[in-house]
């Protein structure tokens, strides 16, 4: 049982945008996966959970990047389980540089699905007893409510089908790819000044293949720092009037 996990990654020219730094997506790329390898050296794969009828899902994401690696970069990715309790599994990340600097921490919270009903249970005691907790946190874990306030002024909305590609083992849309919607429905901008280092998501209702979706951005009524910008955004079916059913939620903090 290992209380922890490290893997080395090298930043790749097809993971990198037209400045050559690492993509947002990409980086989240390399923490979902961490986290399925370290549930393996658990012994608690995917194929596991499977066979005794479960499965992980996301349900949220709080990210902060100091900084944007840049391509041929070596980096250390380091992944742990921070606590469980009957519904909820806390999983912390920190992302290191070759001098030990760290460029990105995130807190992701998972839930178990139960295959059979298709619906979210408390978490089987033969699951938790395959993790070693470390009682570690990267972030107070005070993130459960949804990260949605929701101001009049919208930014821009932008249509999205999901697609064969958009689709992972599970049979929906990756976790990620909601990530790059939300992306690129915000202002250009935005997007090519990379000022962008916190965000939170919470994903609420899967997409599969075909689904007709929007992705509505807003600029933010909550309290802010002065230096500071905050975008909320909700990815979700056309046919959804209300916002706040929608299938994914988003609060980004601009520099």
């Amino acid at each position: 049982m290992a209380e922890s996990y490290e893997k080395i990654y090298t930043v790749h020219s097809y993971e990198c945008d037209q400045n050559f730094n690492l993509t947002l997506p990409n980086l989240v790329n390399y923490m979902q996966e961490m986290a399925l390898l370290h549930s393996d050296e658990c012994g608690c794969s995917y194929k596991y959970m499977s066979e005794i009828g479960f499965a992980w899902i996301l349900y949220k994401w709080k990210i902060r990047v100091y900084r944007y690696p840049s391509i041929g970069e070596q980096l250390k990715v380091k992944t742990w389980s921070s606590g469980m309790d009957r519904l909820y599994a806390y999983r912390s990340f920190r992302i290191f540089d070759k001098e030990g600097k760290i460029v990105c921490e995130a807190l992701s919270v998972w839930l178990v699905l139960d295959l059979n009903q298709r619906t979210v249970t408390s978490i089987p005691q033969i699951i938790k007893e395959k993790y070693c907790i470390c009682d570690e946190y990267v972030f107070k874990n005070d993130f459960k409510n949804n990260p949605v306030n929701i101001a009049a002024d919208e930014i821009s909305s932008t249509p999205y089908t999901v697609r064969m590609h958009d689709i992972d083992y599970n049979g929906h849309m990756n976790n990620v790819k909601y990530i790059e919607i939300f992306l690129d429905s915000l202002p250009t901008d935005i997007t090519a000044s990379k000022s962008f280092y916190d965000l939170e998501v919470t994903y609420k209702k899967e997409c599969v293949l075909g689904d007709a979706l929007d992705c509505i951005c807003f600029n933010s009524q909550g309290n802010t720092e002065a230096d500071t910008r905050e975008i909320i955004s909700a990815v979700k079916k056309k046919d959804i009037d209300n916002i706040h059913h929608a299938n994914a939620f988003f609060k980004l903090i601009l520099k």
